[in-house]
């Protein structure tokens, strides 16, 4: 009899565990699901049914007797904290990029200048001008072009 009810209990504790599969369509769009994706590329995900404030203990036995509709209001946000990490990283991105294309034109200008500059300066300490040499106009040169490489990619 003992043999039968653990049987019968392993069966439905098996049944009642939610199964999530994820997976990334042609256009690159990130998919979740409770079936598997009919092109055979999805991959089963462990998903945390319990809050982190739940007692370790009794996590199990609460998230046995969860409702389906709690645990997909639960999946459902971890899908939404997951898709705003992305979309924030993705924000980040941008803003570097602009920030980058920004100074790679600020760049850009400055060699144009050096480049239609009959002759470079640098102020002393009195404000007087005192003119590059040319061995210094093309360590100045070098070290610009350096950094339009780095921000103009």
């Amino acid at each position: 009899m003992r043999a039968a009810l653990l049987i019968i209990i392993g069966f439905v504790s098996a049944t009642l565990q939610a199964e999530v599969y994820k997976w990334v369509d042609d256009k690159g769009i990130v998919h979740y699901g409770d079936k598997q994706n009919t092109e055979g590329r999805s991959v089963e995900m462990q998903v945390d049914m319990s809050s982190p404030d739940e007692n370790p203990e009794n996590a199990n036995k609460e998230t046995a007797t969860l409702s389906r509709d709690e645990k997909r209001r639960r999946l459902a946000g971890a899908m939404e904290e997951d898709r705003l990490e992305k979309k924030e990283a993705r924000e980040k991105k941008k803003a570097e990029r602009d920030q980058n294309k920004h100074r790679c034109n600020q760049l850009k200008d400055k060699k144009k200048r050096m480049q239609a500059a009959a002759g470079l300066y640098k102020l002393d300490k009195d404000g007087n001008r005192v003119i590059l040499s040319d061995e210094q106009r093309n360590k100045n040169q070098k070290s610009l072009d350096k950094q339009i490489k780095k921000y103009c990619r």
